[in-house]
C-alpha cells in the first residue's frame, strides 16, 4: 500500500508538470511514472518498462520560443509540488469533514495524503542529486539566475532546432558552446555536451567531435541505462567512421550489450557501421534499407526529410569509401 500511495502521488506531480506544460505553450519529449516511460523518439511515440527506475518521476518538455520563458518555466515547475500540496490538502479537509468515514478507505487517503506532503517537501528543497537538480533547486536558477541557468537556457534553445528541420551541423554555436560548458555531471551539462557532440560529427569535425564524445563517456552512468547503451554505440561508431578502426569500434560495439533496447532507427544505424567496418557491405546496404523504411514512416515530415537527407548522404559516403577501399592497388614503377 505504501509503494501504491507513493506511484500515485509521483504520478499526480508529474501530471501537474505536465498539465502546467502545456498550458504555456510546451510540448511533450518524455514523461515517466515510477518504471513507465512515456517518450517521443524521432517523432513517435513510444512506450517503454524500465524497472530500476520504480521510484522515480520525471517530465521532459520542449520550448517553442523563448517569449516569457521565464514566466513559462516557473509555472512548469512550481505546478508539481502544487499539485501534491493541493492533492493532501484537499484529502485532509475531506478527511476532517467526515466525508471519507470507512476504516480502509480513510487509512489509504491518510497515507496517500501523508506521501503527498512527503513528496511535496522533498521537491520544493532546493537540492541537487547524483545527476539531476530539484524542483526547489530549479526555481532557485529561475530567481537567481547564474551561469547554469544560462546553460538549462541554451540547452533548451538548441533542443528547438531539430523540430524546426535544422540539421545539427546549421545549430547555433553560441547556444552549442554555452551548453557543452562548465562540466559539472549534471543532466544539463550532459544533454548540453551531447548536443555539441551531435553537431560536431554533423559537421564532420572528428576533433571537436572526440573531446564532446570523451567528456559524454566520462559521465555515462549520469544519462541512464538506455543513454548508456547509446554513448557506447556511439563511440563504436566514431572509432569506426572518424578513426577507421574496426578493432576499436567492435570493442565499443560489444559492451552495448542491451541493443534491442535502443529505437528502431539507431538499431538500424549500428548495424550498417556494424557490418560496413566488418566488410559485410551487402549487410551493410540491407540495414541501411531498413533504416530509410522506418525514417519513410514518420509522420513528423520536417523531421522525416531532414533524415531523409543525412541518410542519403550517407550511403554516398560509403559508396565513396567502398570504391577506395576497392581500388587496384598501384603497381610500382
Amino acid at each position: 500500500m505504501v509503494w501504491g500511495a507513493f506511484f500515485a502521488a509521483i504520478v499526480i506531480h508529474e501530471l501537474g508538470h505536465f498539465v502546467a506544460g502545456r498550458i504555456v505553450g510546451f510540448r511533450l519529449q518524455s514523461l515517466q511514472f515510477g518504471p513507465i516511460l512515456i517518450a517521443f523518439e524521432f517523432g513517435n511515440l513510444r512506450v517503454r518498462i524500465q524497472p530500476r527506475m520504480a521510484s522515480a518521476g520525471f517530465t521532459a518538455m520542449h520550448i517553442s520560443s523563448f517569449s516569457r520563458l521565464h514566466y513559462k518555466l516557473m509555472c512548469f515547475i512550481s505546478a508539481g509540488p502544487a499539485s501534491d500540496l493541493l492533492c493532501a490538502v484537499v484529502v485532509i479537509v475531506l478527511m476532517r469533514a467526515g466525508v471519507i468515514l470507512d476504516l480502509h478507505v480513510s487509512g489509504a487517503f491518510r497515507l496517500f495524503a501523508g506521501t503527498s506532503l512527503f513528496c511535496f517537501v522533498t521537491s520544493i528543497l532546493p537540492y541537487r542529486g547524483r545527476c539531476n537538480f530539484s524542483d526547489g533547486f530549479r526555481l532557485r536558477m529561475l530567481l537567481w539566475p547564474t551561469f547554469a541557468t544560462r546553460r538549462w537556457y541554451a540547452t533548451m534553445g538548441v533542443g528547438m532546432h531539430p523540430r524546426t528541420g535544422y540539421r545539427p551541423r546549421d545549430w547555433n554555436s553560441r547556444w552549442l558552446r554555452v551548453a557543452s560548458s562548465n562540466w559539472d555531471n549534471s543532466r544539463d551539462a550532459l544533454v548540453g555536451t551531447w548536443a555539441a557532440y551531435v553537431a560536431a560529427s554533423d559537421r564532420k569535425d572528428a576533433s571537436e567531435a572526440s573531446v564532446h564524445l570523451e567528456t559524454c563517456l566520462g559521465a555515462v552512468t549520469t544519462g541512464g541505462g538506455l543513454f548508456r547503451d547509446i554513448l557506447l554505440v556511439e563511440a563504436g561508431i566514431f572509432q569506426a567512421w572518424f578513426r577507421r578502426d574496426a578493432h576499436k569500434a567492435s570493442t565499443w560495439f560489444a559492451r552495448a550489450r542491451r541493443g534491442k533496447r535502443l529505437s528502431p532507427l539507431l538499431r538500424a544505424r549500428f548495424e550498417v557501421y556494424r557490418h560496413f567496418i566488418e566488410g559485410n557491405f551487402a549487410l551493410a546496404d540491407r540495414e541501411w534499407e531498413k533504416g530509410l523504411a522506418i525514417i519513410e514512416k514518420f509522420q513528423d515530415a520536417v523531421l522525416r526529410e531532414r533524415l531523409h537527407e543525412s541518410w542519403m548522404e550517407w550511403q554516398e559516403e560509403m559508396n565513396e569509401r567502398r570504391a577506395v577501399s576497392n581500388a587496384p592497388a598501384l603497381e610500382p614503377i
